[in-house]
């Protein structure tokens, strides 16, 4: 793995983000128009995506260790040489 092999990560984890947030919205408004059985699923579904997108900094945080962790063991591997 390359640095310029990062770049499609770093994308990827924006999209995430993104999708993560704007299905929560959408589920939230389409949870005021529902009732009954319908609205607890919807209202299911809003908190099952909290829960994922409360991992999203943690997520990010192991990703940023991984890379630098993985310049640092690159640049000793490329100094003894």
């Amino acid at each position: 793995m390359e640095l310029r092999d990062l770049a499609p990560i770093g994308v990827l984890f924006v999209v995430i983000a993104i999708v993560l947030s704007m299905g929560g919205e959408i589920l939230s408004n389409l949870s005021s128009s529902q009732s009954g059985t319908a609205q607890a699923i919807t209202n299911n579904g809003t908190a099952g995506l909290e829960k994922i997108a409360k991992w999203l900094p943690t997520i990010g945080l192991v990703i940023a260790a991984a890379i630098v962790i993985g310049v640092v063991i690159t640049s000793f591997v490329l100094r003894r040489r």
